[in-house]
């Protein structure tokens, strides 16, 4: 099997406190990976011994997305595996079950293949015992920034300049449907290849209790004083959050995100 992706880490020059410990999580996880990383990158470049990392250094581009191109674009590969920079690994990279979901991308011509159940209502029987397809109409979180394997031309049309990721997601699903793509999800019940909390190890900003746990475990030193760790907080259920929320999906849906969706079209004209 042809082992032609690269892993393309999705992060910021903010994001540089977080670099040590996902890197060494990498190294020490999955020691059978030999293959290119980019580390997507503002201006600041990091490295790590065994690892082939390439920092993009992009510049300051402002938004979330027009980040996300910019490195995408100096990927050679035609494939990557998506890693958000906060999807620490937990526990070892199951080596054959990843090459056998590889093998399944390609050869399904996949558009992508997310690594994580998404929890569709509509699910279709896929040609590997591991996934689901989606069936119309259509579903909710059909895009998503969890970790998987992605045509690299498909995640540059599904971004767009201004959209911070939560709406890159939220406006990405609508344009993967209308685009028709072919993307499989995860089963509920199957085993990960890649262990990782798909809420990430930080939730706005602060890090989370079991990520600190498992960091700990590893007898990873971290300063968690810079970001605090994070407390649930009853404002998610307030009035005042919705309305803020609804206001950032109108306002993104203005500044482009919903002219862009009049102009899409099916990708695959069999569809």
């Amino acid at each position: 099997m042809r082992n032609d992706y690269a892993i393309f880490v999705s992060s910021a020059d903010s994001y540089s406190d977080l670099w040590p410990a996902f890197f060494t999580l990498l190294e020490r996880m999955w020691p059978g990976y030999g293959g290119k990383i980019y580390l997507n990158t503002q201006e600041k470049t990091f490295s790590h011994p065994g690892l082939d990392i390439v920092c993009t250094q992009v510049g300051q581009l402002g938004a979330f997305g027009a980040t996300l191109k910019a490195g995408l674009r100096q990927v050679e590969e035609e494939n990557v595996l998506f890693l958000m920079v906060d999807y620490f690994l937990m526990g070892p990279v199951d080596e054959e079950r990843l090459a056998s979901h590889y093998e399944h991308f390609r050869k399904q011509g996949l558009d992508g293949l997310i690594l994580a159940c998404q929890f569709w209502v509509n699910e279709g029987q896929s040609a590997h015992p591991d996934f689901v397809t989606f069936l119309p109409p259509a579903v909710h979180r059909l895009f998503s920034f969890q970790a998987g394997f992605w045509k690299k031309d498909i995640l540059l049309a599904l971004t767009l300049d201004h959209e911070n990721p939560w709406m890159g997601e939220w406006y990405g699903d609508l344009r993967a449907v209308k685009m028709g793509l072919n993307i499989e999800s995860l089963r509920r019940e199957a085993v990960k290849p890649i262990p990782y909390d798909g809420r990430g190890c930080l939730h706005q900003g602060y890090w989370l209790e079991n990520a600190r746990k498992w960091l700990d475990e590893q007898g990873i030193a971290v300063d968690y004083s810079r970001r605090g760790l994070y407390e649930e907080h009853e404002v998610y259920k307030t009035w005042r959050f919705r309305l803020k929320v609804k206001w950032m999906i109108w306002k993104t849906g203005l500044r482009g995100s919903y002219w862009d969706l009049l102009r899409r079209r099916p990708l695959h004209t069999q569809q």
